[in-house]
């Protein structure tokens, strides 16, 4: 792996930086599994696989993502939620990769957060919420982090109109599930993680890099490389911070960024043991 400093924390103090992180989760629902039968998919899967490649109509940056950091530094915490943002992100990925949307629509997350009175940054309590509630797309309610109450109509005025997800599933076998669906995961953020640049990402274990918090993250695709195999996600920090996500190139080009390639097989942050959650769209 590479450290540095990625473009989107520069000229900012180490506290915003930490301020994007949420802390670990308490809930009964978050917990771990064994992943035993991607060992036996695994013989018969493609050695690598990425939705950037196979629908990158689908992802595409959102300016939310970047509205979203704003608020996190500079804005009231509560009006910004990590898990919403990712899990209507992988929402509107999934729908689009079925074409359930004729062009990719942008689901709003902010309505999560103003109006579920139990919201947290919890990858599978904001997933049932989709399922209960459903949540309206952006051309009713655009993002705004100022904004603090539930709104109860479009910004138009006109009638706010809901898109449930199906059902929300709990996913143990990543490796076969990806190839169908993006799917999100907590995962557990160490101090190094946030130096990311490039590579392949494994924590050094030192009492210099603790344990920092959690982040909804958004798992595409994985691969190996010179042996060693990797889990590709997409994060919340948009298109300044990581890699291309792109398996013709992950290395940085520009502002194209926003995914990571973390170690798989060795439950790096937990991402091979813990629970992944799928809204099916």
């Amino acid at each position: 792996m590479a450290p540095g400093i990625p473009d989107i924390f520069k000229d900012i103090s180490y506290d915003q930086i930490m301020s994007t992180i949420s802390p670990i989760s308490t809930s009964k629902q978050h917990i771990e599994t064994e992943s035993k039968a991607s060992k036996i998919n695994e013989l018969s899967a493609p050695q690598n696989f990425s939705w950037v490649n196979a629908r990158p109509d689908c992802f595409v940056e959102s300016l939310r993502q970047y509205m979203y950091f704003q608020c996190r530094i500079n804005g009231d915490p509560t009006l910004c939620g990590c898990a919403p943002l990712m899990i209507t992100q992988a929402f509107s990925d999934n729908r689009c990769i079925y074409s359930i949307d004729v062009k990719r629509k942008v689901y709003t997350s902010q309505y999560m957060v103003l109006c579920d009175t139990f919201y947290s940054s919890d990858a599978n309590r904001t997933s049932i919420y989709l399922v209960d509630h459903g949540v309206p797309d952006e051309s009713c309610f655009k993002y705004n982090s100022t904004v603090s109450k539930c709104p109860t109509q479009c910004d138009d005025q006109s009638e706010i109109r809901f898109v449930k997800s199906q059902a929300v599933q709990q996913v143990v076998d990543k490796l076969e599930t990806v190839l169908k669906y993006e799917i999100t995961i907590d995962i557990r953020v160490y101090k190094d993680f946030l130096y990311y640049i490039e590579g392949i990402y494994k924590h050094v274990v030192s009492d210099k890099n603790p344990l920092k918090g959690q982040l909804t993250v958004g798992l595409v695709g994985y691969g190996e490389e010179k042996g060693i195999k990797y889990w590709i996600i997409r994060s919340q920090y948009g298109s300044e911070w990581g890699e291309t996500g792109n398996l013709n190139g992950f290395h940085r080009v520009g502002k194209t960024g926003g995914y990571m390639r973390i170690a798989r097989g060795i439950n790096e942050c937990g991402i091979d043991n813990d629970a992944g959650y799928l809204n099916i769209p």
